[in-house]
């Protein structure tokens, strides 16, 4: 893939991904600039992210890759399409990467795979989130289960595999969904005080 190309696919994922914020508790800062942070082992997150900037049929991937000398990382990325051509944003990687240069070097063993559209369809609901009008939309960060006895408890949204910790990463997000596209106008993320 010639260099051009993966030019154009730098300019369009910035260009897509400046609709994503991430609030913390002193302020807000554009999805490059959190990038710019490069936080470590937030893969999960800055993944997430991301896909809330591109559209309904890209993909959030968690899987586990082949990262120097270490076998079976597990790992999160993005993989997209721009002009007919497949790209990944991978946090740990400065730029947009063609897929096949980017399986290529990682060795990629895929476990969870959906598109930003599947994701939206099974976390935007009254478990998940609340609806606060219509096309926005705010996670939680308690939901509401029940027990064998029908009795109701409350739960911290978890990191469980099964769903790509696709739910911590949006905890407490907010986003505006276009009623006329279905693709996401705005995301602000939240990000919580380590320390």
């Amino acid at each position: 893939m010639s260099t051009k190309h993966i030019e154009n696919a730098n300019r369009y994922f910035e260009q897509r991904t400046k609709k994503v914020y991430i609030e913390s508790c002193t302020k807000i800062e554009s999805f490059q600039e959190y990038l710019n942070h490069r936080y470590r082992d937030n893969c999960y997150y800055y993944s997430a992210y991301a896909l809330m900037g591109l559209k309904p049929d890209d993909f959030l991937v968690r899987g586990y890759i082949d990262l120097d000398g270490w076998k079976n990382y597990h790992h999160g990325w993005v993989e997209f399409t721009f002009e007919e051509n497949e790209y990944v944003f991978d946090s740990m990687v400065k730029g947009i990467v063609s897929k096949q240069e980017w399986y290529e070097n990682f060795n990629p063993r895929v476990e969870y795979k959906k598109t930003q559209k599947e994701i939206l369809d099974e976390f935007l609901n009254e478990r998940n989130a609340f609806k606060i009008q219509d096309g926005f939309w705010q996670f939680k960060y308690i939901v509401m289960n029940t027990n064998k006895d029908d009795i109701p408890y409350y739960e911290i949204i978890n990191n469980d595999k099964n769903n790509g910790h696709v739910p911590s990463a949006l905890m407490l997000a907010r986003l505006v969904i276009s009623k006329y596209s279905s693709e996401v106008i705005r995301f602000i993320a939240y990000s919580e005080p380590s320390g």
